[in-house]
């Protein structure tokens, strides 16, 4: 049985199709939840591919039920897709879906009827104490770029931003009075974040004249802290490829990525002690659930440092 027919758009002899609900779905994501437009975009290519699928099927939207979920997830299998990457089409459907049903443009969601898929867990990446330490003595600071740098790395610590958070500061943001700046993180939800004297050393020196240096070429006035080489603002794009070139000059170090960082934070604040509610609203995290993956990555390294130690352990006389 179909699910979702309409009622209120029906009722007023109006049509909207497909299209036109996930333009103003973007539209809502971008201007309301404030996500990212890297995950705006993730979102517009999953969904864009689902209303694909829904044509070859010669169905509408409005026909999608529990039997074609099922369906549509035989697809993704033998599309031969990880069971990661179908969860995350599953869960961008399902908040499509939701956003349809708010909006009383369907009646149910039957992506709500269908469990995501058991993964293994991953645990975040992070660095440890000593390779932050060599890799922020390490970073060169020559030029105004490589200073720029410098500060956006110490930040991505020192504050555990997220790459989004960090290009979409602007100056009226930082208090280097107080130490503190205020960030716009996910939902569009804002927090206060403090920072140490390091940065705060950094941030003066910044705004007082590698900022001015690099912005001198820019057509335009703007606010944001971040710049390019033109003078325009930072892309998370541009903030990935800065991360990722200062990696492959670090020796002994994986690949970077700015979470990377914040991931370094969290571990290292609940190794020290730090409460895990502070480390949550430092963080921005909604939901405890998600600081207490870090607890499981200081247990794991506690228990390694016990059996290394501990002179019981060691096979002897």
């Amino acid at each position: 049985m179909a699910y979702g027919p309409l009622r209120s758009w029906n009722s007023l002899s109006k049509t909207m199709d497909s299209t036109e609900w996930l333009s103003e779905f973007l539209d809502y994501l971008e201007h309301q939840k404030a996500y990212s437009s890297k995950t705006v975009e993730s979102y517009r290519r999953e969904i864009s591919e689902f209303l694909g699928y829904l044509d070859s099927q010669v169905l509408t939207i409005e026909q999608v039920d529990y039997q074609f979920v099922r369906g549509y997830l035989v697809y993704l299998s033998e599309k031969k897709l990880k069971k990661n990457s179908i969860n995350h089409r599953l869960s961008v459907q399902r908040s499509f879906f939701n956003y349809l049903v708010k909006q009383d443009y369907l009646e149910s969601n039957p992506f709500k009827l269908v469990e995501s898929l058991k993964t293994r867990r991953q645990d975040p990446e992070f660095l440890y104490l000593d390779e932050i330490n060599d890799l922020l003595d390490g970073l060169p600071v020559n030029s105004p770029l490589e200073r720029r740098n410098q500060l956006m790395v110490e930040m991505l610590y020192a504050c555990g931003l997220r790459a989004g958070e960090l290009v979409n500061l602007r100056l009226g943001d930082i208090d280097l009075n107080e130490q503190i700046i205020s960030v716009i993180g996910k939902g569009n939800k804002q927090r206060f974040v403090p920072f140490c004297d390091e940065v705060a050393l950094l941030l003066q020196d910044y705004l007082s004249t590698t900022r001015n240096d690099l912005g001198a070429n820019c057509s335009t006035v703007h606010d944001y802290l971040f710049v390019n080489r033109f003078g325009n603002q930072l892309t998370t794009r541009g903030l990935e490829k800065i991360i990722g070139k200062i990696g492959e000059g670090f020796s002994g170090s994986r690949r970077l990525y700015p979470h990377m960082f914040r991931h370094s934070l969290a571990t290292h604040l609940l190794e020290a002690g730090a409460n895990i509610r502070f480390v949550q609203e430092l963080l921005g995290h909604e939901n405890l659930s998600t600081t207490q993956i870090y607890t499981h990555i200081t247990k794991e390294h506690l228990a390694a440092v016990y059996r290394k130690a501990n002179i019981r352990n060691k096979k002897g006389d």
